[in-house]
C-alpha cells in the first residue's frame, strides 16, 4: 500500500477550451468509456462529463441564473408551509 507522505498543492488545475475541446472529441471518437479516456489524458472521468454536460448547455443557461431562482442569501431560508409544520410538530 503506498502512503502519502506530502499533502497535494491543493491549485486547482486548469484547462483551455480547446484542450476540453480535443479531449471531449477523443472521448467521441475513440468508442472507448470516459475513465479510460480520462486515465490516458491524466484527468478524472467525472470531469469529461462535466465538460460535455457544459458544452450541451445553451449559453444563455450557462450565464443567467433560473427563472424564478434567488440569489444565496436572499430568502428567509425556510419555505412558510415548513415554518409552520414545525411550529405546530413543537407545540404538540
Amino acid at each position: 500500500m503506498k502512503t502519502q507522505l506530502t499533502k497535494p498543492t491543493g491549485t486547482k488545475a486548469r484547462y483551455t477550451e480547446e484542450y476540453k475541446q480535443e479531449a471531449l472529441k477523443l472521448w467521441r471518437a475513440s468508442g472507448r468509456s470516459a475513465a479510460k479516456v480520462a486515465a490516458e489524458l491524466g484527468i478524472r472521468a467525472p470531469l469529461l462529463y462535466r465538460w460535455a454536460h457544459l458544452e450541451r448547455q445553451p449559453e444563455a443557461a450557462k450565464k443567467e441564473p433560473k427563472q424564478g431562482a434567488q440569489p444565496r442569501g436572499t430568502g428567509s431560508g425556510d419555505p412558510p408551509l415548513a415554518r409552520r409544520e414545525r411550529q405546530t410538530f413543537r407545540a404538540a
